[in-house]
């Protein structure tokens, strides 16, 4: 965790096996805020994601 936000992301189980797991979302959200604050990126803007999460103040 870092300023209080964390990264989680959100899986699709692939048709073709027990263990294939796809990732579709990425989600970070402010665990200090009001509300929890929560963002979504789709798959393609992973680095949208790491770019907020690592945003201080």
């Amino acid at each position: 965790m870092r300023c209080g936000r964390v990264l989680a992301r959100v899986h699709a189980q692939e048709p073709w096996g027990d263990l294939r797991y796809l990732a579709v979302h990425y989600l970070v959200w402010d665990r200090t805020a009001s509300g929890c604050e929560l963002q979504i990126f789709d798959e393609p803007d992973l680095h949208s994601a790491f770019e907020l999460l690592l945003v201080c103040g």
